[in-house]
């Protein structure tokens, strides 16, 4: 994500191939982006990268809390009467009863067949369906919205032209101290986290070396120094529902420069 930013200092932070303890640190802060789906009467949300992945704030401008972003999609779908779509994560979306007369449909949220909530939406009053959670000590958290733009009455169609998710069921936590992989959780800012390596990393002509996350250095095999930050993934991010025939075969590929992260390397200026 443009969110995050690698650094790594020069002078004795390293030596030869050798980045020495604190001579790299990891930076992500939150964004304000726009939603794919202009039905919404909110235009933005925020967003935090951590380790390559999308993920949001419970509180919406402090980093401690995140969940892992899972819908963000303005794709068109049209579902009959008993019809789920499956949002992935486990989560469906069903729709339980059309109202053709009255401009309504009922739809359900679950996940793995357990209902989560039910909303009778009325397309003449929004068509909007929000739905908001108390997690981990956070009050009316959004964790779900959808908008449903039309009733197709010739073929008792639902038509939805907006969906947004969150995995509230798995809140990351962060404290200062805390470690993942190399990285070491340093300050927990107003709208940012810094972290920094709590040990050396050797670049080893030919290596990959796990940094924390997922995330690696994959090092040339060249008598020069040179590496790319990567991340191997089984499957690329989408954040729009895959209906069954859409489902791509999986297999194990390395994203270079892992999604935009940037990766900085400069020299600290020398004391006088």
């Amino acid at each position: 994500m443009l969110t995050e930013t690698f650094r790594i200092f020069g002078g004795t932070n390293v030596s030869e191939r050798t980045i020495e303890e604190g001579g790299l640190t990891y930076i992500s802060t939150i964004e304000g982006i726009s939603f794919e789906s202009d039905a919404f009467e909110e235009t933005y949300y925020n967003i935090i990268g951590l380790f390559g992945d999308v993920y949001v704030p419970l509180k919406g401008n402090t980093p401690d809390k995140l969940a892992r972003l899972l819908l963000d999609c303005c794709e068109e779908y049209r579902l009959v009467t008993g019809e789920t779509l499956d949002l992935g994560s486990g989560y469906e979306l069903t729709v339980k009863q059309i109202y053709v007369k009255d401009d309504e449909v009922w739809m359900e949220l679950s996940k793995e067949g357990v209902l989560i909530d039910d909303e009778i939406i009325d397309i003449s009053d929004g068509g909007t369906w929000i739905l908001d959670m108390d997690i981990e000590g956070e009050n009316d958290v959004v964790v779900f919205r959808t908008h449903v733009n039309n009733l197709l009455k010739d073929g008792n169609l639902v038509v939805i032209d907006g969906l947004w998710m969150i995995d509230y069921d798995d809140v990351f936590v962060i404290e200062s101290g805390d470690s993942f992989g190399i990285l070491e959780i340093d300050t927990i800012g107003s709208t940012w986290l810094a972290m920094y390596n709590n040990d050396t990393i050797n670049l080893t002509r030919g290596s990959i070396q796990e940094i924390g996350g997922g995330l690696k250095f994959m090092v040339a095999d060249s008598n020069n120094l040179e590496f790319t930050l990567i991340k191997e993934r089984t499957e690329y991010p989408n954040l729009c529902p895959v209906r069954e025939e859409e489902v791509p075969t999986s297999s194990p590929f390395m994203t270079a420069g892992v999604l935009g992260i940037a990766l900085v390397l400069f020299q600290r200026r020398k004391q006088k």
